[in-house]
C-alpha cells in the first residue's frame, strides 16, 4: 500500500517540479523581484547597512517577498486537485486498485514539498549572493514549513468550496495580496485606512508573525516600524511564540478543509 501511495507523491512532485508555471511562479519570478528590489535598494543608499555580515538593506526586501510567494503554493494545491480529482482523466486514477484517498492525500504532500523545496532555494541564493540576514536556521525553516502550509491550506478550502479551478484562482489571487497588503508590503493598506482593527489583523496575520519571527531569531534584533518599537538582539522567546501562532492558524485553515471536503465527500 505505501508503495503505491508512493508513486501516486512521485508521480505529482515530479509533475509539479516540472511544470512552467510552477518554476515560474515559485522560483523565477520571486528570484527576479527580490533582486530588482535589491538592486533599487542598493541605488538607493549611499552606503550598506552592514551588521555582522548580514546586509540589513536586503533583508528588509527579501524576508517579506519569501514568505508572500511561497503564499502562492495554494494555486499548485488548487491546479494539482483539480486535475486529479476532478479533471478529465480523474477516472483513469480512479479505477487503478488504489484507495481512493491516496490520491488527495499525495497531492497534497507533493504539492506542499514542491513549495517548500522552492522556498529553500530562495533562502540559499538569497543568503549567499546578498548576505540576507536569515536568522536562526532551524527557526527560518519553520516559519518556512508553516507559511508553505498555509498557502496549501487556502489552496484547500478554495478547492472544496468552489466549482471550478478558475473561479478559485480568481479568489485566491486577490486574497493572498490581501494577505500581504495587511502585513505592510505590496498594497499600503495600513496607510490608506488607519484604523486599529486593520492595525490588529497586520499584526497577527500568519506573514507579519512569520517576518518578524526571522527577524527575532537573528543576532541583530530589528525596529519594527509598524508597532514602533525597538527589538534590540535576538528574543527567541517571542520567535517562538510567533511560530506557534503561524502553525495554529495554518492547523484551523487545514482543519476546516478538510472538514469542508468530508462533509462534500470529495474523499
Amino acid at each position: 500500500m505505501m508503495k503505491q501511495f508512493g508513486l501516486i507523491f512521485k508521480y505529482t512532485l515530479w509533475r509539479t517540479l516540472k511544470h512552467p508555471m510552477s518554476f515560474l511562479a515559485m522560483l523565477l519570478i520571486p528570484l527576479l523581484v527580490i533582486f530588482l528590489f535589491s538592486a533599487v535598494n542598493d541605488l538607493n543608499t549611499e552606503v550598506d547597512l552592514i551588521f555582522y555580515g548580514f546586509n540589513i538593506g536586503h533583508t528588509w526586501q527579501v524576508i517579506p517577498n519569501l514568505f508572500f510567494f511561497q503564499l502562492f503554493g495554494a494555486m499548485t494545491m488548487i491546479d494539482n486537485m483539480y486535475e486529479i480529482m476532478r479533471g478529465a482523466n480523474k477516472w483513469r486514477f480512479f479505477a487503478a486498485p488504489v484507495k481512493r484517498t491516496y490520491f488527495p492525500v499525495a497531492t497534497m504532500l507533493a504539492g506542499w514539498v514542491a513549495t517548500f523545496i522552492q522556498g529553500l532555494l530562495i533562502v540559499l541564493v538569497t543568503g549567499i549572493v546578498l548576505n540576507v540576514m536569515w536568522g536562526t536556521w532551524w527557526v527560518t525553516l519553520l516559519f518556512l514549513l508553516g507559511i508553505s502550509l498555509l498557502g496549501q491550506g487556502i489552496g484547500l478550502i478554495l478547492y472544496v468550496a468552489t466549482k471550478n479551478s478558475s473561479t478559485a484562482n480568481g479568489i485566491a489571487y486577490p486574497l493572498i495580496f490581501l494577505m500581504a497588503g495587511f502585513s505592510g508590503f505590496i498594497i499600503p493598506i495600513r496607510d490608506l485606512i488607519s484604523h486599529r482593527i486593520v492595525y490588529f489583523i497586520g499584526d497577527w496575520s500568519p506573514l507579519t508573525l512569520a517576518i518578524r519571527g526571522v527577524w527575532y531569531s537573528g543576532p541583530i534584533g530589528m525596529f519594527d516600524s509598524v508597532a514602533e518599537r525597538l527589538y534590540t538582539g535576538q528574543d527567541m522567546g517571542l520567535a517562538m511564540r510567533n511560530v506557534g501562532l503561524v502553525f495554529a492558524i495554518t492547523a484551523v485553515l487545514w482543519a476546516v478543509g478538510l472538514g469542508i471536503g468530508r462533509v462534500k465527500k470529495e474523499w
